[in-house]
């Protein structure tokens, strides 16, 4: 892969001991038409990112930065910014969602958060287990 595309894709940054965000990980990387890079919020890349956009309050919450826009999405806009980019029935079902108000999806969001601990087993590694190949989209 092109260095130059590797550096502009965007980055998501996900909860290291969190089931559910391994298993949405893995997902995307098995779905993904563009590459995504990942990087757990507990490692050097989310704390470089905090200190370049004076992040005040770490969020409990998967995030994506979009170098290209300089945005950063969090919540219910992180998921379906990831499921828009997977394309296929994936784009149609983030088309759907985003119908529903924000503060409806970003309390369901907040809600499955909660539980997920409950729910999902904690990890014990920072990287989702994963074949060779796609660890190269992985950075602390």
């Amino acid at each position: 892969m092109h260095q130059d595309l590797f550096e502009e894709s965007p980055r998501v940054f996900y909860d290291s001991s969190c089931g559910l965000c391994h298993f949405f990980v893995r997902f995307t990387l098995l779905k993904m038409q563009k590459p995504f890079l990942f990087s757990p919020i507990e490692g050097k890349t989310f704390c470089n990112l905090v200190r370049l956009k004076n992040i005040e309050i770490i969020p409990d919450s998967i995030m994506v930065y979009d170098k290209k826009r300089d945005k950063i999405y969090l919540k219910t806009e992180a998921i379906l910014y990831i499921l828009h980019s997977l394309g296929k029935g994936w784009k149609c079902l983030a088309c759907l969602i985003r119908c529903i108000p924000l503060c409806i999806t970003n309390a369901c969001y907040d809600f499955i958060a909660k539980i997920r601990g409950k729910v999902f087993k904690k990890t014990k590694t920072v990287c989702p287990v994963l074949p060779e190949n796609l660890k190269k989209f992985f950075q602390e």
